[in-house]
């Protein structure tokens, strides 16, 4: 009765290895050759695979300054999305994986307003993969 166990158990963290493995590749092939969700430019392939070695960025040195910038008109109480507030660490923090999914997909900023650099990019893409600290 436990080897049952042990080998449903086995099966189930295997099947869910899985399935993590295939949405994860679903994420990071979101952008490849032909997979363009930008509305017509280049969604460049730069997010990272995992967390560099180092220091990750900065929230408050590095991150919130873009995202004051390039995400705070639209991300406000009286902006166009006033569900999905940008104003704290923790409001970005609540939404850190619908924002990696978001910016890693060329969804956001959306069509019309200004982009981000590609240092604006890296540095908040760094910060997310490396499970956005407080830092």
């Amino acid at each position: 009765m436990r080897i049952g166990r042990v080998r449903s158990w086995e099966t189930s963290v295997g099947c869910a290895a899985r399935v993590c493995g295939l949405s994860l590749w679903a994420l990071v092939s979101a952008c490849g050759p032909g997979g363009d969700m930008s509305g017509g430019s280049s969604c460049p392939m730069d997010t990272p695979v995992s967390c560099p070695s180092g220091t990750p960025p900065s929230y408050a040195d590095d991150v919130a300054p873009v995202i004051a910038a390039r995400c705070g008109a639209c991300h406000a109480p009286n902006g166009q999305e006033p569900s999905k507030l940008f104003g704290t660490y923790t409001q970005v923090f609540a939404q850190r994986t619908s924002v990696l999914g978001q910016l890693h997909a060329c969804k956001m900023p959306p069509a019309g307003a200004p982009t981000l650099t590609s240092d604006e990019r890296r540095v908040v893409l760094t910060w997310l993969v490396c499970g956005a600290p407080n830092n």
